[in-house]
């Protein structure tokens, strides 16, 4: 679902990109729904897939919050993303350093662990997902 989703946003940025980029900020609709149109499901789908952190337990997004840990009422999206990975299935993502990096489980890895910020840069050797950092100079 998730490459279906990403072709339909690649299509319409090569067809529509200015229309798009002019409606795609909001914090709203904050839950998927396979029958959103236009805007607010190109909007859902990036969202999704560029600002998602927490998750309440129906899916829904949490764009708010953007620290290490979550409230009672939200989880992390990797802690209900586990559930649907294979043995040797892998996701390996950034751009959330307030974890730097940790996770807590070994086939979903962060990699942000917060140079901007003055900590580590990271990077992941894919063959075998060994990390190497480097502090900031």
């Amino acid at each position: 679902m998730a490459k279906k989703l990403s072709k339909e946003i690649q299509t319409g940025m090569k067809d529509d990109s200015f229309k798009i980029l002019e409606n795609i900020w909001g914090d709203t609709p904050r839950i998927w729904n396979s029958d959103l149109k236009g805007y607010k499901r190109s909007r859902t789908i990036i969202n999704y897939f560029t600002r998602m952190r927490f998750l309440g337990k129906d899916g829904s997004l949490k764009l708010k919050a953007k620290k290490n840990k979550a409230d009672e009422m939200h989880v992390p999206w990797f802690n209900q993303t586990i559930k649907n990975l294979k043995e040797n299935q892998y996701i390996i993502f950034g751009h959330w350093a307030a974890l730097e990096g940790k996770t807590k489980l070994t086939n979903i890895i962060g990699v942000d662990t917060g140079c901007v910020w003055g900590n580590k840069l990271t990077a992941i050797r894919l063959e075998d997902r060994k990390l190497f950092q480097v502090k900031k100079a």
